[in-house]
């Protein structure tokens, strides 16, 4: 019988807060958590839940508050487009 997929709440460093993410081991061993946007943090065979608590703290310490490539990429574009769709300014001569 299949054992029901769990869920914890973790950082999702893509959306910028915590979502359910499904908890898995892979063939390897490793632990893997799957977040419903289909990132995923991989972590060693052998971690502990204890380790595994730390490992995520530092997860959100190190990736909250920071941008995701889609955001960044729609930034530059509404400031090329402020700037007239040109690749770079222009520099009067």
């Amino acid at each position: 019988m299949p054992i029901e997929p769990k869920t914890i709440l973790v950082f999702c460093a893509h959306e910028q807060k915590e979502t359910e993410h499904t908890l898995d081991i892979d063939g390897a061993g490793e632990i893997v958590l799957t977040c419903g946007c289909g990132r995923f943090l991989k972590f060693p065979k052998g971690t502990t839940a204890e380790d595994l608590k730390g490992l995520l703290e530092k997860h959100k310490a190190s990736n909250a508050g920071q941008i995701s490539v889609e955001a960044m990429e729609a930034q530059k574009a509404e400031l090329l487009a402020e700037l007239g769709g040109a690749s770079s300014p222009s520099v009067p001569e």
